[in-house]
C-alpha cells in the first residue's frame, strides 16, 4: 500500500502527453489541422528561382544638342515633368538638366490597386502628346524596361590555344630537341624529351627549377638515364634515354607530380608535360596537351575591364 500511496500523486499530474492520450479526439483534430496548415503553407510559399521585383520606375531622356542647362530646364524639362505629373499614380519625379540633354525619372506608387504596365503606357501616351518642344530638341526616349533584370552574371572563359600559337611553339621546341640531341652519342637506347610549355608572363626560372628537380628523381628510380636539360622561349624540357613506352613513362611522370609536387609548385597556366620521342611529331604532341590561350592574369584583366565598363552605364 505504501508503494501505491507514493505514486498516487503522479496520477493527478497534468502534462501535454497525458492530455492527448486521454483526449484522443482532440489529438486527431490537432494533427489534421497541422497537416492542412502545412499543405497550405507549401502551396502558398514563394517558389520562384529569382525574386519578383516589379518595375515602378521609368526614365525619359531628351537630347538638345548645343543648348545650355538653364534653357534645357526651362523649355524641355518642365514640360516633361508636367506631362508625367498628370498621371495620378506617379509619386516621385526627379530631373537632371545638363548641357545638351534632359533626364527625368519618375516612380509609381508602391501600394495601390492599379495596373503597372497600363500606367507606364499612360505616361508614354502623354509624352507622345507633347508637340511644342523647341526646334532641335528630341526625340523623347522613354525607357521603362531597365529594371526587369534582378541580377546579371557574366562568365569569362578562355578559348583553347589557336593552331598558329601551337605551330609557332612547336617549331621552337623541335629546334631545341634537335640541338640538344646533336651532341649526344647514340648508344642504341631510344631517346625521349619531356617538354613543358608556359606563357611568356611566367618566370622561366620557376618552370626550369621544377624540370631540374624532376629529371634526377626519374633517374634515381631507374626510369631514365643520360638526361640533359634544355629550354627556350616559352618552354623548358629534359632529353633522356629510356626503354619505357610512352604510356608507361607518362604514368610515371604523372605519379611523380602527384606524389612529390605540391599543387602550387606547378604553375596553373603551364601546359601539361608533353612526351616527344621523334622531333618530327612535336606539333602533334603539343597539340594534344595544349591548354587555354589566355592566362588567369589575362582573364582577371578582362574582368576588370568589363567591370569598369559596366560602371559607366
Amino acid at each position: 500500500m505504501a508503494y501505491e500511496d507514493n505514486n498516487r500523486p503522479m496520477l493527478k499530474t497534468s502534462n501535454l502527453a497525458r492530455f492527448f492520450v486521454e483526449q484522443k479526439h482532440v489529438a486527431w483534430v490537432a494533427l489534421g489541422v497541422a497537416l492542412l496548415w502545412g499543405m497550405y503553407g507549401l502551396r502558398n510559399m514563394p517558389q520562384r528561382k529569382d525574386p519578383d521585383i516589379p518595375v515602378r520606375q521609368a526614365l525619359i531622356i531628351v537630347p538638345w544638342q548645343g543648348t545650355s542647362a538653364p534653357e534645357v530646364e526651362q523649355l524641355v524639362t518642365r514640360k516633361i515633368e508636367q506631362a508625367i505629373a498628370l498621371n495620378q499614380w506617379v509619386t516621385e519625379i526627379k530631373s537632371t538638366s545638363r548641357t545638351g540633354s534632359a533626364m527625368v525619372q519618375f516612380e509609381l506608387a508602391e501600394k495601390g490597386r492599379y495596373d503597372r504596365d497600363k500606367e507606364l503606357d499612360d505616361v508614354k501616351i502623354r509624352l507622345d502628346a507633347i508637340h511644342d518642344l523647341p526646334i532641335g530638341a528630341g526625340p523623347i526616349m522613354y525607357i521603362k524596361d531597365f529594371g526587369d533584370t534582378a541580377a546579371l552574371m557574366l562568365t569569362v572563359a578562355s578559348p583553347p590555344a589557336d593552331p598558329a600559337q601551337v605551330a609557332w611553339t612547336s617549331k621552337l621546341v623541335e629546334a631545341g630537341i634537335q640541338q640538344v640531341r646533336s651532341g649526344v652519342t647514340s648508344q642504341g637506347e631510344p631517346r625521349c624529351s619531356i617538354v613543358v610549355v608556359y606563357p611568356k608572363s611566367i618566370d622561366s626560372a620557376e618552370v626550369e627549377r621544377v624540370m631540374a628537380w624532376a629529371a634526377p628523381e626519374l633517374i634515381s628510380q631507374r626510369l631514365i638515364s643520360h638526361a640533359k636539360l634544355f629550354s627556350g622561349t616559352g618552354y623548358a624540357g629534359a632529353d633522356f634515354a629510356t626503354d619505357l613506352s610512352g604510356a608507361d613513362l607518362r604514368n610515371a611522370v604523372t605519379k611523380l607530380i602527384n606524389d612529390k609536387l605540391q599543387q602550387d609548385e606547378f604553375h596553373p597556366d603551364a601546359w601539361k608535360p608533353a612526351l616527344i620521342y621523334e622531333p618530327e611529331k612535336t606539333a602533334a604532341e603539343l597539340e594534344a596537351v595544349a591548354e587555354d590561350k589566355y592566362t588567369y592574369r589575362d582573364l582577371d584583366d578582362f574582368t576588370n575591364t568589363i567591370q569598369r565598363s559596366l560602371k559607366t552605364l
